[in-house]
């Protein structure tokens, strides 16, 4: 997680709990997917994948992050 470091959180509950927007952040969205994967939520992982390619529809990393679940899921 240390990837959000470089973003500014929107709220912070107490001081350990930070909240960010990652609502149009397509690396943020490709590293979510990407940890849904690893961790076998396949689902999960292309509904990430599909939200980087709305942001950003040439965004390599979001193209290969859709063929590696869509590899998972048809497997």
């Amino acid at each position: 997680w240390s990837w959000l470091e470089q973003r500014r959180p929107v709220r912070m509950a107490g001081e350990t709990i930070f909240v960010y927007d990652i609502t149009r952040d397509a690396e943020a969205h490709g590293r979510v997917g990407s940890l849904h994967f690893y961790q076998g939520e396949f689902p999960k992982a292309l509904r990430e994948a599909n939200r980087v390619l709305e942001i950003a529809p040439r965004s390599k990393d979001g193209k290969a992050l859709l063929r590696d679940v869509q590899s998972r899921l048809t497997h």
